[in-house]
């Protein structure tokens, strides 16, 4: 058996399904079934059994997962060890970047690390903060930086406060928010619980919701032709042209949203790793 096989049988501990599992491995329903076929050969056994819920893990195919997990959790040791000891920087990792960040921020990031690291692979998944959280709790990245508090208990590294801000035309400057529409966006339940608290403080929080949608430029645009007010993060208001306001809550606290670089801190024996996060603090505070 070799590491793919022992990967093979976690997922398959975890996802009680091949369809999932094989989607987790990134490979095909036939070829996983084939790659648990020789596994089976190969230790004699049986390892699953199929039930109307799904599948199952025979008793000894369950048996064997404690050792599985073991014997993969050494070689991902010895794999980082090896390097972490090489002369060169080099390797590969992944980053899960929540969406703003890997648009407004992130490139900069990119282009300097591929300069002085050319060497090391680098994959970037990009999306929701809370995803890219999950995808760091389950062992799919090897960082994530997130928008807003998580509960994090490993490596963390505050990188940035930001403003939120009332964002609205030019031609609504003098008209009460209350009586033109309210464009909300799809964003993780902390910062909406925060932003429906400050519509409540204002007494907005019955107004009209004419839109909910997840992309800042397309609600941006609307703005601009006068459809609606909205609540965005100032870090990528840049190009807009219209009224910027930072808000702030009714007893004086600027209506703020952190950004976070998480990590594990076992991880850190990874050069690349540890290089690409000192990339992203000297963009974040080129004093460092």
């Amino acid at each position: 058996m070799d590491d793919k096989d022992y990967e093979i049988l976690l997922a398959l501990s975890e996802k009680k399904s091949i369809s999932k599992a094989a989607e987790k491995l990134f490979i095909t329903q036939p070829a996983l079934s084939k790659r648990i076929q020789k596994i089976e050969k190969e230790l004699d056994i049986q390892l699953l059994c199929r039930t109307s819920k799904g599948i199952l893990l025979t008793p000894l195919g369950e048996g064997i997962i404690p050792y599985v997990q073991t014997i993969s959790n050494q070689n991902t040791l010895i794999h980082n060890y090896i390097s972490a000891n090489r002369t060169e920087v080099g390797g590969s990792l992944i980053a899960g970047i929540s969406q703003n960040y890997s648009r407004y921020t992130l490139p900069n990031v990119l282009k300097k690390f591929s300069d002085n690291y050319p060497d090391v692979s680098v994959t970037i998944l990009t999306g929701k903060s809370n995803h890219m959280y999950s995808l760091l709790q389950n062992g799919i990245v090897n960082l994530a930086i997130v928008r807003g508090e998580y509960k994090w208990e490993d490596g963390q590294i505050f990188l940035s406060s930001e403003p939120l801000c009332l964002v609205t035309s030019e031609k609504y400057k003098t008209i009460p928010l209350s009586s033109y529409p309210y464009i909300g966006r799809y964003t993780d339940s902390s910062l909406q619980d925060q932003i429906d608290l400050w519509l409540e403080e204002n007494q907005l929080i019955g107004t009209k919701k004419m839109l909910q949608i997840d992309n800042i430029d397309t609600i941006l645009e609307m703005i601009e032709i006068g459809c609606g007010w909205s609540i965005l993060p100032s870090i990528c208001l840049k190009p807009f042209s219209g009224i910027v306001e930072p808000l702030y809550f009714q007893d004086g606290t600027p209506f703020l949203r952190n950004t976070y670089l998480l990590y594990h801190k076992n991880s850190m024996i990874l050069p690349q790793l540890k290089f690409f996060i000192q990339s992203i603090i000297k963009e974040e505070h080129p004093g460092f």
